[in-house]
């Protein structure tokens, strides 16, 4: 249920109010709200995709009806957006940082999930979840390929994943130090 607030200025302050409803295949006046001095509260609650469109609030005192009505679209939120500019920073031989840039829209309940995988392979390995899009990775193996998809979820979905390869670093090369020993019997 959504609690939308419309407000006005008049003078005299006794208003009335009236809500309405609109979009492509229904306009009607059947909003429930409730009103207080200048301000009117209406209560709404998509329930199907019919209930999507614009609600119109307008004020009226002695003095007459407001001209141009206040004006609330109601859209369907869908999943959050796909990350951007993912890349991979700080390869060792057993760890590597993954960042993405997020999107503009933020909102209270998006976090971002990484799953690593072997490159070419569907098993998943890793998981995390993260507040922020950046995530340290540790104890990959040397000179392996990885995967790693990385995606925002939020109540209404997760947006579609961002994929990352990266190979870790080989292993130093030893250094070529023998000893020899020559025995005298």
């Amino acid at each position: 249920m959504e609690r939308i607030e419309c407000q006005v200025d008049a003078d005299p302050s006794k208003v009335d109010f009236k809500w309405s409803f609109s979009n492509t295949a229904d306009r009607h006046y059947n909003v429930s709200f409730t009103s207080a001095g200048l301000r009117s509260v209406a209560t709404y609650t998509p329930r199907s995709a019919r209930d999507y469109g614009t609600l119109y609030c307008w004020g009226k005192n002695s003095v007459g009806e407001q001209q141009m009505p206040c004006i609330f679209t109601i859209i369907p939120l869908g999943p959050p957006e796909t990350l951007q500019n993912c890349t991979s920073a700080n390869v060792t031989m057993h760890s590597v940082t993954i960042t993405c840039v997020r999107g503009p829209v933020q909102d209270s309940d998006l976090k971002y999930n990484l799953e690593m995988f072997m490159f070419l392979s569907t098993e998943m390995m890793y998981y995390t979840s993260s507040p922020r899009p950046n995530f340290v990775i540790t104890n990959l193996n040397p000179g392996t390929d990885y995967l790693f998809a990385v995606y925002a979820v939020n109540h209404n979905g997760k947006s579609s994943p961002v994929m990352v390869r990266v190979k870790t670093l080989d292993t130093p090369p030893t250094e070529g130090r023998g000893t020899c020993s020559n025995f005298l019997w």
